[in-house]
């Protein structure tokens, strides 16, 4: 007789990730088309060095590249 074991599923925390939400009003197609291909990527990207930083930089570097991220994105939006 073959012994059959049940595996139990491991379940694991979801990963908390934040999320950035700005409406913006977008006037030609080419623009809704990088929109669509590259903001995503580009918050993502702005989140993973803002992370980065804080376990790596010294307290003052950070605050001065935080407070220019954000400017980068105010002025997009």
């Amino acid at each position: 007789m073959a012994n059959h074991t049940t595996q139990e599923k491991i379940t694991r925390p979801a990963i908390s990730r934040p999320i950035f939400e700005r409406s913006i009003k977008i006037h030609s197609e080419q623009a809704i088309r990088v929109i669509r291909r590259s903001y995503g990527r580009l918050i993502r990207s702005l989140y993973a060095i803002d992370v980065t930083l804080r376990i790596v930089g010294h307290e003052q570097a950070i605050d001065d590249v935080e407070g220019i991220v954000s400017k980068m994105i105010g002025d997009c939006a």
